[in-house]
């Protein structure tokens, strides 16, 4: 993952550097989510 954009865009599916989708995914590695799991997730995250 890179660096955070400032504000979101909504696009649809939503960018990788997008802060909605880079909170989700560090959520999910805090709490203990990693491997194929972890990219399944940010899959989906970016989806949402």
């Amino acid at each position: 993952m890179g660096k955070a954009k400032k504000k979101c865009c909504r696009d649809t599916p939503r960018c990788s550097s997008c802060p909605v989708v880079l909170l989700r995914v560090a959520k999910l590695k805090d709490a203990g989510v990693s491997g194929k799991k972890l990219k399944k997730a940010t899959k989906l995250a970016r989806a949402a």
